[in-house]
C-alpha cells in the first residue's frame, strides 16, 4: 500500500511539474527580453529542448515576430542569410544568448 501511495504522489508530482513548463510564443519571450525579466531564462529552457539550444538551432518565430536562443560560453552573434552578423545579448547569470526581432526592426 506504501508503494502505490508513493508512485502516486510521484506521478502527480511529475504531471504537475509537466503542466506547469508552458512553451512560449515567440511574442511573450520578446516580450520578456524587452522587460529585462528574471523570469526569461526559465521561459526560455521551458520553451526549447536542450539539445537545439547548444547546436544553436533554438528559434521561435510567428509572422514577422522571431526570438533566436543559444547557450554557449562563447560571444555568439546571429548570421541571417547573408547579412551582416548582429550580436546577440546575454540572458544575466546563465550562458544565454538571445536575439529578438520583431517587425519593427
Amino acid at each position: 500500500m506504501l508503494r502505490i501511495w508513493k508512485f502516486s504522489i510521484f506521478l502527480f508530482v511529475a504531471v504537475a511539474s509537466a503542466l506547469g513548463a508552458e512553451k512560449r510564443s515567440a511574442q511573450q519571450l520578446i516580450d520578456l527580453a524587452k522587460a529585462n525579466s528574471p523570469s526569461l531564462r526559465e521561459a526560455i529552457t521551458t520553451t526549447f529542448d536542450v539539445k537545439d539550444l547548444k547546436e544553436g538551432t533554438a528559434w521561435v518565430g510567428h509572422g514577422p515576430d522571431f526570438f533566436f536562443a543559444i547557450e554557449t560560453t562563447a560571444k555568439p552573434s546571429l548570421v541571417i542569410d547573408e547579412k551582416p552578423a548582429v550580436p546577440m545579448q546575454q540572458v544575466a547569470g546563465s550562458d544565454l544568448g538571445i536575439r529578438p526581432l520583431t517587425s519593427s526592426q
